[in-house]
């Protein structure tokens, strides 16, 4: 699980991260999703 946070860019406690929405990222995502909350950005 601190490798997948990691390779989301998620290095330290309550980082935020910008990425675009793709197959791979929402595997990870599911992988840490009980310690990650995903939210939508408005563009």
């Amino acid at each position: 699980m601190r490798a997948t946070l990691a390779a989301l860019g998620l290095r330290h406690h309550q980082a935020s991260v910008v990425q675009q929405d793709s197959a791979s990222l929402r595997g990870q995502l599911k992988k840490v999703r009980h310690l990650v909350q995903v939210t939508p950005v408005e563009e």
